[in-house]
C-alpha cells in the first residue's frame, strides 16, 4: 500500500464533514436519476472526496503529478474542446492509470483508506466493481422501452443496458463504452456510466480483427495478452486516449461520434497530441452542453489536484526567479 494510513485516520472528522455533502442514492433518485446509476453515482462522488483528502499524500505525489500532466495534455472536458468526456476520462484516470511500483490505481488505493476509516461494507464492495470496469467494443442490438440491448465485442455478451446520458440510439451501431453491472437486488441490467463514444466507417468484423492482433502486445507492458487486460489498460499507456483524439468526427448533447479503427501501432502514443489531432478546438466558455452529456453531476475530484499543482508551478517559478536575480 503506498499511502501511510496513520495519516488517513488523522482526517477522519474532516472526510466525514465532507461526505455529508455528498448526495445519497435516495437524493439522486429524487432528482431523477436512475436508481442503480444513483447507486454508482454515490460511490463516485464518495470517491473523489477521498481523493481530496489524499492528494497532499507524498505517496501519491506520483499519481498527482501524472495526472496533472494527462490532464493538460488532453483537457478532457468533451467536445468542441476536446474528444475526451469528463465521465471518460474520470474513470480511466481512477479506475486503469497505473502508478507506482506495484501499478496500483487511486481507487485501488482510496479501497484501502475506506477500509481503514470504517466506511461502509457496500460502498467499499461498489468502488471494488468500478476498480474493475472497463472500456469495451458493443454492438447495438435494438431498443426494449427505455432500455436498450448491446452485445459485445469479443465475448458475445447479451446485455440489457440503461444509458445514463439519454442516447438511446440505433440497431448495428458499435459503442466504445464502459459498463457497471447490476450489484442491488431485484436489477437485471447495466449502466452505461460513460457518454458513448458510436463509431463510424467501421466494421465489427475488422474490429475484432485489428483487437486479436493486438491483444499478443500486452505482453509488452507486462499485463496477460487477453481481451481484458487490452481494452482495460491498452497496449501503451495512453494508447485509448489517443484513439479518441486521432478518432473524434463530431458530437451530439449525449453522444460523441469517432471514425475508423485504433491504431495498429502502439508507439503512436509517442507523437505529441497537436501532431495526432490539428483540429482547433472552441473555448471553455462554449460547453454549457456538457451538463447534459456527463453521466450524472459528480463532485469535481481534480479540484484540490488541479489547486495542488498550481502552487508547485508557482513555488518553482518563485524559485527560478529568484536564481536569475542572483545571477546578475
Amino acid at each position: 500500500m503506498l499511502v501511510d494510513l496513520n495519516e488517513v485516520k488523522a482526517g477522519r472528522e474532516n472526510a466525514i464533514a465532507l461526505n455529508d455533502e455528498i448526495k445519497t442514492p435516495d437524493v439522486l433518485i429524487g432528482d431523477g436519476y436512475d436508481p442503480l446509476h444513483a447507486v454508482y453515482l454515490y460511490a463516485q462522488n464518495f470517491l473523489s472526496v477521498l481523493v481530496e483528502q489524499a492528494t497532499e499524500f507524498p505517496e501519491l505525489q506520483q499519481w498527482v503529478d501524472l495526472y496533472v500532466d494527462l490532464e493538460e495534455n488532453y483537457m478532457p472536458v468533451g467536445p468542441p474542446m476536446s474528444p475526451l468526456s469528463g465521465s471518460y476520462f474520470f474513470c480511466w484516470s481512477s479506475f486503469d492509470l497505473p502508478f507506482g511500483e506495484h501499478r496500483e490505481t487511486i481507487t485501488q488505493c482510496m479501497i484501502e483508506m475506506a477500509r481503514e476509516l470504517g466506511v461502509q461494507p457496500d460502498l467499499i464492495e461498489t468502488l471494488e466493481v468500478m476498480q474493475k470496469s472497463r472500456m469495451g467494443f458493443y454492438i447495438h442490438e435494438g431498443s426494449e422501452g427505455d432500455f436498450i440491448r448491446l452485445r459485445e465485442l469479443k465475448t458475445n455478451r447479451q446485455l440489457l443496458c440503461h444509458s445514463s446520458s439519454g442516447y438511446l440510439g440505433r440497431a448495428g451501431e458499435i459503442w466504445y463504452i464502459r459498463l457497471m453491472p447490476p450489484l442491488v437486488d431485484g436489477y437485471d441490467y447495466h449502466i452505461v456510466f460513460t457518454t458513448p463514444y458510436v463509431i463510424r466507417n467501421v466494421s465489427e468484423s475488422g474490429l475484432l480483427d485489428l483487437v486479436d492482433k493486438m491483444i499478443p502486445k500486452m505482453t509488452r507492458r507486462g499485463y496477460p495478452a487477453e481481451y481484458d487486460a487490452f481494452m482495460k489498460w491498452g497496449p501503451m499507456l495512453k494508447y485509448w486516449n489517443e484513439y479518441l483524439m486521432m478518432g473524434y468526427s463530431n458530437f451530439e448533447h449525449d453522444v460523441v461520434y469517432l471514425t475508423g479503427y485504433p491504431a495498429a501501432d502502439p508507439k503512436a502514443e509517442y507523437n505529441s497530441v497537436e501532431d495526432m489531432n490539428s483540429r482547433q478546438y472552441q473555448s471553455r466558455d462554449s460547453m454549457d452542453w456538457l451538463s447534459g452529456a456527463m453521466s450524472g453531476t459528480s463532485k469535481p475530484a481534480t479540484k484540490k489536484v488541479v489547486q495542488l499543482a498550481d502552487k508547485k508551478k508557482k513555488r518553482k517559478q518563485a524559485k527560478q526567479a529568484r536564481k536569475r536575480s542572483k545571477s546578475k
